[in-house]
């Protein structure tokens, strides 16, 4: 499936019923309700920092710092970053706005309400975890194992199933 994402013009091709936000760290693929977004790097790692921490607030800082890892070297209270961090967000929001225009039906502030802003404080994603897939970087090895688990069971299934075919010699 993983390697599939990348090639879809909606996840209803693969799955039934899709999440609204599936995420595949690995790829760098995000899609909502389905229909692919192309999200610019640094929207991508909000969106996926977002996501792992849904339905809780994520601190401003915690967010620099995932967005701009290393020290941060500022003088005195004033925190230069604060407005890069609500551009972000009002980017991200945008992408995702951009994205599905002419691919699906959007209510009047949906996408706007996704996020939630905590002024001073930070952000959260406003979307239960049953709504949510995230594929992270290790869960490739999972997924390959788990594939092969249910190929192993089925193999089981298939000869132990099978009629016993003996040879008379």
């Amino acid at each position: 499936m993983c390697t599939e994402l990348a090639h879809i013009e909606n996840l209803r091709e693969l799955i039934i019923d899709p999440p609204v936000i599936l995420v595949d760290e690995r790829q760098k693929l995000f899609f909502y309700r389905g229909i692919p977004i192309m999200l610019r790097p640094i929207s991508f790692s909000l969106m996926l920092l977002l996501a792992i921490t849904t339905k809780e607030f994520v601190m401003r800082e915690v967010i620099y710092n995932h967005l701009w890892p290393g020290e941060t070297n500022y003088q005195g209270t004033n925190k230069p970053y604060e407005r890069q961090i609500s551009d972000h967000k009002r980017k991200l929001i945008a992408e995702i706005r951009k994205g599905m225009t002419g691919k699906a039906e959007i209510a009047a502030g949906e996408v706007e309400t996704l996020i939630s802003t905590r002024s001073k404080v930070g952000y959260m994603l406003n979307l239960a975890k049953e709504n949510m897939l995230i594929l992270r970087k290790g869960d490739f090895l999972m997924v390959a194992f788990m594939t092969l688990m249910e190929l192993d069971r089925f193999l089981s299934d298939l000869l132990f199933d099978a009629p016993v075919v003996r040879f008379l010699w």
